[in-house]
């Protein structure tokens, strides 16, 4: 068995069919006066078979001679069957200047054309009436092909008789007398009535029920003899014994070749006697058979193939022998009948009642509404004080326990002395305050936040970030590689990767998609046949460790991970393309698809999939993204499963002599 390849290139390769063996010829070409030949030569040949034994079809070609350089390959005429030349004509200054015949031999080194010229036994310009010039078969563009498909005279052939092709296809004389007839096979002999000469039976439709499980169906004669039936099933010749038995008028198919819904079956088979029925012979009678092996009231009886005994008949009139009398009793058991057709499906049975609708559950009973909290109180705004009296210093009033500040920074009520002014001190200094030893911490302060310390925001208080025309509003200073202690929720920014990163559900993901490292551009992310190690695709993408295979499984389907999203993520697309073409050497296996899903849903990524067979380098791209997972935070595996798509189709491990190429592409990563 050939071995049949198919790799996933993420899919599939294998390589081409032998090309017969070429012979370089290499040369410059210069004209009598020393320039350089400029034109085209014209090179033709009739069918051969080369030293691989491949078939060589009679063809022509040209090939263009630029500044005086000629290169060309051919398959080598000097070890072909029948022996061949090339037939080279030189056109220039648009016409044919002269020709010339190339023998090609064997060579892996280039020739020139001096190795394969074959030399003109002409020397010199010569009147054409004074030398007649030899013309080979060869020289024919086609005659040796022609003068080998016409039919040869064989030993027995003689003028003025009946000719008849014989087994080895060449021609041979009738024998016999002149008064003689010839048969359809060749043979001669005396010539009989036309009752008696056989007759034929061609394009008979046989009679039965083709459900592709139904074997017996019925012609409309009995051949004879039986040997000469042929029948035809969709125009291909069936074999005896190995594909049918005929019994009679009967045809049996064996199971394993019985017709299927369609299938046409044809028959052409012999009959004796010129009305086409299934008669006896008519050179023989009953009686010259066994007329000693009938006994009292028995007759002769035809069943199709031979004759045999009829019952004895009963008081009927004496009837010529062979005859059935009147009323006399059924001969002998013919032949068995072919099977009936099957019966009509009967009408399918009515649909039961539907069944009765399950008592609906007791509803809950819902629980008490909850209290609702009680609102804190919201404090008063302090009522601001009329500016204090500029006066000598005006006592700034003591800050008493400095009141406490109201919401927002509002001052409290003011001292007996009248309100404050303006808090223009702060630890008793003016301007810039420098914090020194002594002073009270940021967490000494109410709402007052450290820079150098981690800060935990109350719940609800919404904090915003303004970006203006030149500054951002925030910024996350960048590290290397991920912090090794997380929590949910924490993000951070890797300058290594570009991109920004969050803990969630217990793993580091990078947020977002096309920006910040993932690919943007269709295909950059390429998994290709040559990948056989685990990596990362980015954005959540990873590929799988064996991404190379053969599809030789004993089933009509079958399929390869490809690769794993993890949670929240997904390809950006999804291209199935036919890199080469692919072609099947086996009959069962004319059509098949290739389409990327889950393990359960083979098309959920690329719906109706690619249909393979077709032209080398046709595909279908599918954007995403795409989800199989239960839910965004399960991951999905991806699989490219192959199918066999015709009729009545063959398992992937009995493909023959298959060659071909299937790549799939995958880029990108996005968040679902």
């Amino acid at each position: 068995m050939i071995s049949r390849s198919l790799f996933a290139a993420l899919a599939l390769a294998s390589t081409a069919l032998a090309s017969p063996p070429l012979t370089t010829i290499q040369d410059v070409l210069y004209k009598a006066d020393g320039t350089r030949f400029a034109g085209t030569l014209t090179i033709s040949w009739t069918s051969f078979e080369a030293i691989d034994q491949s078939a060589i079809t009679t063809q022509v070609t040209t090939v263009t001679v630029t500044d005086g350089n000629l290169r060309v390959q051919l398959v080598p005429t000097t070890t072909a069957v029948p022996p061949a030349n090339y037939t080279v004509k030189y056109n220039s200054d648009g016409r044919i200047q002269f020709g010339e015949t190339w023998a090609v031999p064997s060579s892996v080194t280039p020739l020139r054309i001096r190795d394969v010229r074959i030399a003109s036994s002409q020397t010199g310009a010569v009147s054409a009436d004074t030398v007649a010039a030899t013309v080979q078969e060869s020289d024919v563009a086609g005659l040796v092909s022609d003068l080998g498909a016409r039919p040869l005279k064989g030993p027995g052939y003689a003028a003025g008789r009946v000719a008849v092709v014989n087994p080895a296809g060449s021609l041979e004389t009738v024998t016999g007398s002149p008064s003689d007839c010839v048969r359809v096979d060749g043979s001669s002999g005396p010539c009989g009535d036309a009752g008696g000469l056989p007759s034929f039976v061609d394009g008979d439709s046989l009679s039965g029920i083709m459900d592709g499980s139904n074997t017996t169906f019925t012609l409309s004669a009995f051949p004879n003899p039986a040997s000469s039936l042929a029948v035809y099933r969709n125009g291909v010749l069936q074999s005896s014994v190995r594909d049918y038995n005929v019994t009679g008028n009967a045809v049996q198919f064996v199971a394993a070749a019985a017709p299927q819904p369609g299938d046409t079956l044809l028959a052409s088979f012999r009959l004796t006697g010129a009305d086409g029925a299934s008669a006896p012979p008519g050179l023989v009678s009953p009686q010259q058979i066994n007329p000693a092996g009938l006994t009292a009231g028995q007759t002769w009886v035809w069943d199709g193939n031979s004759y045999v005994p009829g019952a004895a008949g009963g008081a009927g009139g004496a009837g010529t022998i062979g005859a059935t009398g009147p009323a006399g009793t059924a001969g002998a058991t013919g032949v068995a009948g072919p099977l009936g057709p099957a019966g009509a499906t009967g009408p399918a049975g009515a649909a039961g009642p539907a069944g009765a609708t399950g008592v609906s559950g007791v509803a809950g009973a819902t629980g008490p509404v909850g209290v609702p909290g009680t609102a804190g109180a919201v404090g008063p705004t302090g009522v601001a004080g009329p500016a204090g009296a500029t006066g000598a210093a005006g006592a700034a009033g003591i800050a008493g326990p400095a009141g406490a500040t109201g919401a927002a920074g509002i001052a409290g009520p003011t001292g007996p002395s009248g309100a404050a002014g303006p808090t223009l001190t702060v630890f008793g200094r003016l301007g810039t305050v420098v914090a020194v030893s002594g002073d009270y911490s940021a967490a000494q302060v109410a709402n007052a936040a450290d820079k150098t310390a981690a800060n935990s925001y109350t719940a609800g208080a919404k904090q915003g970030f303004q970006s203006s025309a030149t500054t951002a509003g925030i910024n996350f200073g960048g590290v290397s590689a991920d912090p090794s202690v997380l929590s949910e929720g924490d993000v951070w920014y890797r300058t290594d990767t570009h991109a920004l990163r969050q803990y969630q559900n217990a793993v580091a993901v990078t947020v977002g998609g096309a920006a910040g490292g993932c690919p943007s551009t269709p295909f950059s992310t390429l998994i290709t046949g040559a990948t056989t190690s685990n990596g990362s695709l980015g954005c959540g993408l990873t590929y799988a460790s064996t991404v190379h295979t053969d599809f030789t499984a004993a089933a009509t389907t079958q399929r390869v991970k490809i690769g794993t999203a993890a949670s929240l993520f997904s390809a950006a697309g999804i291209r199935l393309e036919e890199t080469t073409t692919l072609v099947s050497g086996i009959g069962t296996i004319t059509a098949m698809q290739a389409c990327v899903g889950s393990a359960t849903a083979v098309c959920l990524f690329t719906p109706g999939g690619l249909a393979l067979f077709g032209s080398t380098g046709q595909f279908l791209t599918f954007p995403g993204p795409f989800s199989a997972a239960a839910t965004d935070l399960a991951t999905q595996d991806i699989y490219l499963t192959l199918s066999v798509t015709n009729v009545t189709p063959g398992n992937l491990s009995t493909m023959t002599g298959v060659v071909g190429k299937v790549t799939v592409r995958i880029w990108g990563g996005v968040a679902q």
